[in-house]
């Protein structure tokens, strides 16, 4: 979605009478646009204000109110300016919290099973830290299994390319496989934050904590971070 339709949907938005689907559009539009989420907070502030805008009669004779208009866009525009340098800040931290070790890929572990060449190829690259290359590769491979989509969601991740990550983490939870099961949930928690989405990976972290898994401690760890933010 671009940001003048966004602008065109925020009084639907608001009222409640914007479509489903272009409400999951909308809203997933706004967790990545600092200056349309800034959009929407602000129209949303001004009716909860009940501003009235004057006709344009009433505007022409209204001179005398001139400097309180002037007044109000100036601290409508500090609030703007603060508003925006907080939520840089918080996106900040979020990537800060986001950040993650680089989960070690053995050769080795492929023996007998039945991988194409190019994911071969791919993982070649990742243990040279070609991570770009190995994430053109890897992409191009058409089917794939737990461990590819593991490793495509790690490249994409490393490549900034954080919706094609979630897909393929979210294939991984959507198909109850063990293989990488716990590792996809703490993954679209990293996700999430860098989409500046703390609610939802608050609460992934919380759920891998609360499992009986090897990197509950991990998990555990992005909670305590999480929580101090408050």
């Amino acid at each position: 979605m671009k940001c003048k339709e966004f602008e065109s949907l925020i009084s639907g938005y608001l009222e409640g009478t914007i479509a489903d689907d272009k409400k999951e559009i909308f809203e997933e539009h706004y967790f990545e646009c600092d200056e349309c989420y800034a959009s929407l907070v602000l129209t949303e502030n001004l009716r909860n204000k009940n501003v009235r805008i004057l006709p344009g009669r009433e505007r022409n004779h209204s001179f005398v109110f001139k400097p309180a208009l002037i007044f109000a866009s100036l601290i409508l525009a500090v609030f703007t300016s603060l508003f925006l340098t907080d939520l840089s800040n918080r996106k900040g931290v979020l990537l800060d919290i986001s950040d993650f070790t680089t989960p070690l890929y053995v050769k080795g572990e492929n023996r007998g099973d039945d991988f194409p060449d190019l994911f071969h190829e791919a993982m070649e690259n990742y243990q040279n830290s070609n991570y770009k290359e190995a994430y053109n590769l890897i992409i191009t491979i058409k089917e794939g299994n737990p461990k590819i989509w593991y490793f495509r969601g790690i490249l994409a991740l490393l490549n900034g390319k954080n919706k094609d990550a979630l897909k393929n983490f979210d294939r991984i939870i959507s198909s109850m496989s063990p293989s990488y099961y716990d590792e996809a949930l703490f993954y679209r928690g990293i996700c999430y934050l860098r989409m500046n989405r703390k609610h939802d990976a608050e609460k992934q972290f919380k759920t891998l904590a609360s499992m009986f898994s090897p990197i509950r401690d991990m998990a555990s760890e992005k909670v305590k971070q999480l929580n101090e933010l408050r």
